[in-house]
């Protein structure tokens, strides 16, 4: 007797849960009822495109009770979406199971996670300034895929001993190119700086290391020869018909409308005024303000009893202390640690040059007496800013022009520091 074999419909897929069981691969589950009492084949499929998708595997099953099929789809790239599907065939027809999406992010999980040093370190930038170029890491898996939504940790390593430093944010994550940033704010003291990335959920490379270098403000450089203003109205007593200089101090006759009268042999900024301008040039470093100008500067200190505070003396000596009362406080200098070198049988004693060194590891000017000598061999003293070091070496502002480092000038004998009241940044 003939057997007749009856094919109901086709069959029916339903999907189940999928889960990530190692990286790079992952378990999709399939309820399949086959709708027949006859065999019934199927076939899993995998791709990056769905339109695209390929075979990876096939089998049969007989009877008519649904079948759960579990598939580990493995050797998947990170970095890439992949879609999945089953297919059944039975007497009645194909049928074709939904697609489902498998994220990239699945794939990752359980994969090594990597960071890595991307951008910014080693820069420079002035104390107190924020850094131009942010620090950034960037965040793969093992196969280079950038990861997003990793935590990155940032933290102040290394930098001078009171420094201030600081970086924003201090808690970031990486985005879907799996970068991350902060940014550096130098602090207040120059040198070395170094600021740390940690990354908690990474297997390899935390920390990373960024370095940048605070350097100090450069101090404007003033020349006293462009200044041909008349020098607290102090005249010279005649000039030395050999040397063409003048020489002797004593104050300038005037006539009844305060002019300086013609026969009077008045002393400029050029011949006198290196204390002046040394004075504006350290002002200057702190202050930006037309008012450091040694012409302008120069004014205020003949004209300070207007304004209850001494200017120059007699001999036409500026009062150091006289930018405590121009600055309104901000700038001061600091009297209690002027340092001359003691006079023994009226020859002055040099002064170590080390003293120097307290004030610019904080970026702050310094101005000292040395000699000057002049072409005929004799010598005056005269004034000059110390700007920083330089090897072995220390850079100075000469009001005169003459020289750039102070070993040109030998020792020192005086030595006479500012302070800003504002704080090292300023």
């Amino acid at each position: 007797m003939p057997v007749t074999l009856t094919y109901k419909q086709p069959p029916v897929i339903s999907n189940g849960n999928g889960e990530t069981t190692a990286c790079q691969a992952y378990k999709a589950s399939y309820t399949l009822t086959p709708n027949t009492d006859c065999t019934t084949t199927y076939t899993f499929q995998i791709g990056t495109d769905p339109a695209q998708l390929a075979d990876v595997d096939q089998g049969t099953i007989s009877g008519s009770n649904p079948v759960i099929l579990q598939k580990e789809y493995t050797n998947l790239q990170t970095g890439k979406d992949y879609y999945h599907r089953l297919i059944a065939t039975n007497g009645a027809g194909t049928t074709y199971g939904e697609i489902v999406k498998i994220p990239k992010e699945e794939l990752s999980k359980g994969c090594g996670k990597i960071l890595q040093n991307y951008s910014g370190s080693g820069q420079e930038g002035l104390i107190c300034e924020t850094l131009k170029e942010p620090f950034t890491v960037k965040a793969t898996d093992t196969s280079g895929n950038p990861e997003a939504g990793i935590g990155i940790g940032w933290q102040i390593a290394a930098e001078p001993q009171g420094a201030g430093a600081s970086v924003t944010p201090t808690n970031s994550a990486t985005s879907s190119d799996g970068l991350a940033s902060s940014t550096l704010k130098l602090g207040s003291l120059p040198g070395d700086y170094t600021v740390n990335a940690t990354c908690s959920a990474c297997t390899e490379g935390s920390p990373q290391t960024f370095t940048a270098m605070a350097k100090c403000p450069d101090v404007p450089q003033y020349y006293q020869d462009d200044y041909s203003d008349d020098y607290d109205g102090i005249c010279a007593i005649g000039i030395d018909p050999n040397t063409k200089k003048k020489y002797g101090v004593k104050p300038c006759e005037k006539d009844a409308q305060g002019n300086v009268l013609s026969t009077e042999i008045p002393y400029t900024i050029a011949d006198k005024g290196c204390a002046l301008t040394s004075m504006g040039m350290v002002l200057d470093r702190y202050d930006k303000n037309p008012i450091n100008l040694p012409s302008l500067l120069n004014t205020t200190l003949k004209y300070s009893y207007l304004f209850k505070f001494k200017g120059y003396k007699e001999d036409g000596a500026v009062y150091w202390d006289a930018v405590n009362y121009i600055t309104g406080g901000q700038v001061k200098f600091k009297d209690e640690e002027a340092l001359d070198g003691h006079w023994i049988n009226n020859v002055q004693q040099s002064l170590s040059k080390s003293e120097i060194d307290q004030y610019l590891d904080k970026c702050s000017p310094v101005v000292v007496k040395v000699k000057r000598i002049r072409k005929d061999g004799s010598w005056g003293w005269h004034w000059v800013v110390v700007t920083g070091k330089s090897e072995t070496d220390y850079k100075i502002n000469d009001p005169a022009g003459d020289y750039n480092f102070l070993s040109q000038y030998g020792d020192i004998y005086s030595i006479r520091a500012y302070e800003n009241q504002g704080g090292g940044c300023k």
